[in-house]
């Protein structure tokens, strides 16, 4: 791990392989450092580089942008998803939109997309104890996702379990540890990467691939 774009970079574990990176946007308010044990675990189990840059004030929709020096800075990866938590969710999914040749695959945690997006691999996640995210505005701009979009749901995960910075106004009580969440973001993050980009590593375990769903519509 070193410290680089205002925040953390965790790269791959083989540098032999053909690089894929994640650029991950933080939700709103809430600091780099706060996705490091995700990023951790999902560069180690995917065999990726995951960047997690500070966003100005820490709200990214004041650093929407911020993917452009990720990109140029990391000369060895060559392929990119970038996506985000929250707030950083929605403005990745703005990034990609705006960015379509840079961009290879978007990636959404407790977010929607308020704008179309183009056809690319796509994967939404969502915690079923998650009440901060609006799931009629989720289900509304579903159509703004490409339509091949996977939608996965992990049980008893809430809002604030895609980071470890406490709990958030609004949320439901997780019905999962933070440590098992975690966990099991980055099985179904790897196992999406593993699927839509042929880039697999070690692959999820049962356990933690246990407690997710592909279903739609989310509940």
């Amino acid at each position: 791990m070193t410290e680089a774009y205002g925040g953390f970079v965790v790269s791959d574990a083989d540098p032999g392989v053909e690089r894929l990176g994640v650029v991950f946007y933080p939700g709103g308010r809430v600091a780099p450092d706060a996705y490091l044990p995700t990023a951790a675990r999902l560069a180690e189990r995917a065999n990726v580089t995951v960047v997690v840059p500070k966003m100005r004030a820490n709200l990214a929709v004041f650093s929407a942008g911020r993917a452009d020096a990720v990109i140029a800075g990391e000369r060895n990866v060559s392929r990119w998803v970038v996506g985000g938590h929250s707030l950083g969710g929605a403005m990745a999914c703005r990034y990609a939109g705006d960015h379509p040749d840079a961009v290879d695959g978007l990636l959404l945690v407790g977010a929607y997309c308020d704008r179309p997006i183009r056809e690319m691999p796509a994967l939404a996640v969502l915690g079923t104890r998650d009440s901060v995210l609006d799931r009629e505005q989720f289900a509304d701009s579903r159509a703004n996702l490409p339509a091949a979009a996977t939608v996965e749901r992990i049980e008893g995960m809430n809002h604030s379990q895609a980071g470890s910075y406490g709990g958030q106004r609004g949320d439901s009580p997780a019905r999962i540890g933070t440590e098992a969440a975690h966990r099991r973001l980055a099985a179904v993050v790897a196992d999406w990467l593993c699927g839509e980009f042929d880039h697999c590593a070690g692959g999820a375990s049962s356990r933690d691939r246990a407690g997710a769903s592909a279903r739609w519509p989310p509940q």
